[in-house]
């Protein structure tokens, strides 16, 4: 996926993340922000046209990272539910999305200090076992080779077994690692409905055949 411009929060640019996002889309333009809302919550915005035309905000989560998950949501019976979002948005264009009631743009946020999300969960973690949705608000699978941030969440998955990491996703990626504590929720939809509904996302097929659990499938980025 390819970014025409590139808005980077001044306080972004001493990450890493920021450094390798940027040296995989040389060519962008990049603009300096003070704050990322002043370009995804501007008013009377475009979504249709930005969701074709996206533009890439690079950004440091402030405050709260890491949210108790709603009672409506889904947790699996899971009694510690959480989520986070080191992602806003998502590169696919399903039109029964919730997302483009939920956000005012549809411009890409990634939230490049995923080590203070890492500090968060491991201060939850320090009061019990837990499990984090943490692909709610995004696809970050589809995302990874862009961003690495499926890879960050399922490292730190590794690293403590009393934490359960949830990543849901559309994307048909060419392997998975097979953590036990690791759940990969797949949206699976008859071909008919996801031809029609669920735009650029790979069909169905191919993520089917995209587990990467001993099978072979397509890469998004």
């Amino acid at each position: 996926m390819r970014y025409s411009h590139i808005y980077v929060e001044k306080a972004a640019y001493g990450y890493p993340l920021t450094r390798k996002i940027l040296s995989k889309l040389e060519g962008s333009t990049v603009i300096e922000v003070a704050h990322y809302k002043d370009i995804f919550d501007r008013p009377r915005q475009d979504l249709v046209f930005q969701k074709q035309h996206p533009a890439l905000i690079l950004a440091v989560r402030t405050g709260a990272r890491v949210f108790r998950g709603a009672p409506v949501c889904q947790s699996f019976g899971q009694r510690n539910f959480y989520y986070a979002s080191s992602i806003m948005n998502c590169p696919f264009d399903c039109e029964y999305c919730y997302l483009k009631g939920m956000y005012p743009s549809s411009h890409t946020v990634v939230f490049v200090n995923f080590e203070d999300y890492r500090a968060d969960v491991e201060e939850h973690l320090s009061q019990g076992p837990m499990y984090v949705c943490a692909s709610y608000d995004t696809d970050l699978i589809a995302f990874n080779q862009l961003t690495g941030l499926a890879d960050s969440w399922c490292d730190l998955a590794e690293e403590h077994d009393d934490l359960l990491v949830e990543l849901r996703t559309k994307a048909a990626p060419p392997e998975l690692r097979s953590i036990p504590n690791v759940i990969y929720a797949f949206t699976v939809s008859p071909e008919a409905v996801a031809s029609r509904y669920e735009k650029g996302a790979p069909c169905s097929s191919d993520r089917i055949r995209g587990t990467g659990f001993g099978v072979q499938g397509k890469a998004l980025l």
